[in-house]
């Protein structure tokens, strides 16, 4: 995700269509950028985990960042596969 200031250290990520209907939830994962990880072999990545209600193969939708204001502050583009991977 693209540094974003400002924002709570665990923010709201919603996931929503075209027409701004909530369709799931997500939550940053992994381990964030300088940190250390309390076990050795796991992976230093970044990202997030959620889910999509009633996702549809090719499906475009969009995860909201809910700024500290409760506004949406920015956009990441969310693709649903064509067929699983």
């Amino acid at each position: 995700m693209p540094r974003m200031h400002g924002l709570p250290d665990d923010p709201v990520l919603l996931v929503i269509d075209s027409t701004d209907a909530l369709r799931g939830l997500a939550k940053l994962s992994f381990i964030g950028p300088r940190k250390k990880s309390s076990r050795f072999n796991i992976a230093r990545k970044r990202g997030f985990d959620g889910y999509v209600l009633d996702a549809a193969p090719g499906e475009q939708l969009s995860i909201c960042v809910v700024g500290a204001d409760a506004r949406c502050v920015g956009r990441i583009p969310l693709s649903i596969p064509s067929s699983p991977p």
